[in-house]
């Protein structure tokens, strides 16, 4: 333990080194003095005899300097002291050391921003326990290509007791309430969700309960309701006895039972409420085995491969498509982890743009080592007088690099402020849309990427220079005395290089930026189909239930509440600023109702390869108000639409698979 007691008494030596000196110094002038008085004792003169004594004793200075080497650790008081002198000679060249750091800063500041955000949403997981297990199953059908088509309810329950693979599943659907009976009606998301919804993500409730089996059992028997945190706090002051209160969602009465931890707003991340899956629809449409649409969330078991589950889903497929082959024809499931579902879209443009900035940081190393060699070229006969004074180059290069530190640092520091802000900068202003669970912060982990690419480019800058020092002719330079070029041939070579490097990358950087502006001018002169300016969308959810009384599947209507859909569009349409005003089931290319058709004229097809098309509900004006133009035909009339008649309205595309050259009208 030698070695480990050295240590310590060397890093106790800089604490205590002026003192130590000074009692060093005192015993030095003690031996002079002692021998001073020996040779005056043999009849020196005090001047005599104080100059022998000198003589005797030796360099003075050369015994300072082995003591405090055997005393203290040299190569880091060297660090220390150069990197003193550095901070001194850019103290002397404010106006160049200002825009260095100003350049520095902006690169470091963009990769530290980006790279917090990347860290956020990419590296780090979500907020459930053991999030590598969870996945999504996803039912799709094999036409053309396989298509994601959601799941039935019959279906789902086939998976959930014949797969052994998972150590649970849930089916969930987002949602959207009415939230009534207390205050101003106001419009919230949801979901409805199967009761080990929450067990599956680790979800505990904060106050009261989640949902228990027996409530998901009977579709619409157990009206009872889970809220987010944001809800109880915003709606119900953070009442403590909230659980055993009613309130009305679409005009029928639930029963709180419980709150959900703060931040957890379900997988569709909009959730306020959750509802009992069985609430969702009645027990016929349940029944329905065709009938698909939402998602099921399960829980891969410890060690179990995702092939391997994914194997058994398919033979379980397989077995559903033979017993079932009206409705599970070509059908199958796919596996995929929460994970990519939540931040796939988001990897792509987030690394492209992680690298863009990091071409961006190396054009600011670049133009600040191009400063620095210009700096180098006024240094010259510096540099040639430290070598007459003995200094070795490998000394002169650790010089440089104590300055390129000193410069990078400070620039390190300025990044960071402005890393702090872009963030805030990025979050507000990005297109990209992000999950509530993505907050990025300058953590350790942020902080550590920050102070290794400013390591990498102290060295990068201290090289620069340094390259040239290595090269340089410094006899001649100090019999010159004159500041002349330090490279000669071959610092010109260097230099050109990296600005060959520098256009490089600028070039590069350029042509990705003309790339995303091509796209996004495509993107612009896409033609929807419609006029979008001065296009306003609102939504309306009417309530189907009277609020108080009878609650149950079979209530009536209550007519005093219950507002018909032509009195309000009627409403909105006699707005004096309104021109034109319609109803649609989904906004234009939005919504999810989808339906599989024959065409008139074409040879029969089976459920593989039976076109499906997208529809939505409208009123007559809807095409009219959305100024879209009529190639044939023309929009419903009144009473078509109260009528109920079997008439429809189709796209061009349509037309033109199923009836090229044709007249459509009446088909």
């Amino acid at each position: 333990m030698n070695w480990l007691w050295s240590i310590v008494c060397k890093l106790r030596y800089f604490r205590t080194r002026h003192r130590s000196q000074s009692e060093f110094d005192g015993e030095i002038e003690a031996h002079v003095s002692m021998l001073a008085e020996r040779y005056a004792a043999r009849g020196m003169t005090p001047e005599e005899a104080l100059y022998a004594a000198r003589r005797q004793f030796g360099n003075r200075t050369l015994l300072k300097e082995a003591r405090n080497d055997m005393q203290t650790f040299v190569w880091l008081e060297t660090l220390w002291q150069d990197l003193r002198y550095g901070a001194r000679v850019l103290g002397k060249n404010k106006a160049f050391a200002a825009v260095a750091m100003l350049t520095l800063a902006l690169g470091i500041g963009a990769n530290t921003a980006i790279f917090s955000v990347v860290d956020a949403a990419i590296l780090h997981p979500l907020p459930y326990p053991d999030p590598a297990r969870l996945m999504i199953l996803w039912g799709n059908v094999k036409r053309m290509r396989v298509e994601r088509r959601g799941a039935s309810y019959p279906d789902y329950q086939d998976w959930r007791d014949r797969s052994r693979s998972f150590t649970g599943m849930a089916a969930f659907e987002d949602a959207e309430f009415t939230l009534a009976g207390m205050g101003a009606p106001e419009r919230i998301s949801g979901e409805y969700v199967s009761e080990a919804y929450f067990s599956l993500l680790g979800i505990q409730a904060e106050l009261g309960r989640t949902f228990r089996p027996e409530e998901d059992q009977v579709p619409q028997r157990d009206a009872v309701v889970v809220l987010s945190d944001g809800t109880w706090k915003r709606r119900f002051g953070a009442d403590p006895r909230i659980a055993g209160r009613a309130i009305q969602l679409d005009g029928r009465l639930y029963t709180i039972v419980g709150v959900v931890k703060p931040g957890f707003r379900g997988l569709t991340d909009e959730a306020e409420v959750w509802v009992p899956f069985l609430m969702a629809a009645s027990a016929t449409e349940f029944a329905e085995r065709g009938t698909r649409g939402f998602r099921v969330l399960a829980r891969l078991k410890p060690g179990m491969p995702l092939a391997q589950a994914q194997a058994e889903m398919d033979v379980i497929s397989r077995d559903l498509a033979k017993t079932y082959p009206g409705t599970n024809e070509a059908r199958g499931v796919e596996l995929s982890p929460l994970d990519r579902e939540t931040f796939g879209e988001l990897r792509r443009p987030l690394l492209v743009l992680l690298a863009a900035v990091g071409f961006v940081l190396l054009i600011a190393a670049t133009n600040v080592a191009n400063l620095l060699l210009s700096r180098s070229e006024g240094r010259q006969h510096e540099m040639a007088v430290r070598m007459a004074l003995g200094g070795s180059r490998s000394r002169l290069l650790r010089q440089l690099l104590a300055e390129s530190a000193v410069l990078v640092a400070c620039g390190c520091l300025a990044g960071l402020v402005l890393g702090h802000y872009g963030v805030r900068a990025l979050m507000t202003f990005t297109p990209l849309r992000f999950p509530s669970s993505v907050r990025p912060s300058m953590d350790a982990g942020v902080g550590l990427f920050t102070i290794l690419i400013c390591c990498a480019v102290a060295v990068g800058l201290g090289l620069a220079p340094a390259a040239q020092v290595r090269n340089a002719g410094f006899d001649e330079a100090l019999k010159r005395g004159a500041v002349h070029s330090i490279g000669g041939p071959r610092g010109g070579r260097f230099r050109d290089a990296l600005v060959v490097a520098e256009i490089s990358i600028s070039l590069v950087l350029l042509i990705g930026a003309g790339l995303m502006i091509r796209s996004l001018r495509h993107l612009a002169a896409l033609n929807p189909g419609y006029d979008p300016g001065h296009v306003v969308e609102f939504r309306v959810s009417l309530p189907r239930l009277e609020p108080s009384g009878g609650s149950g599947a079979g209530a009536k209507p209550d007519a005093k509440v219950v507002v018909a859909a032509d009195d309000i569009l009627q409403e909105v349409a006699a707005l004096p600023a309104v021109a034109s005003a319609s109803i649609a089931t989904d906004a234009p290319l939005t919504g999810g109702n989808a339906v599989f058709y024959a065409a008139e004229g074409q040879p029969p097809m089976n459920a593989q390869f039976m076109p499906r098309a997208y529809f939505h509900r409208v009123s007559p004006d809807f095409f009219r108000t959305l100024r879209t133009r009529f190639v044939a035909g023309r929009s419903f009339t009144e009473g078509e639409i109260h009528g109920n008649a079997n008439v429809a309205i189709v796209t061009e595309n349509m037309v033109q698979r199923f009836w090229p050259g044709q007249d459509p009208i009446g088909k």
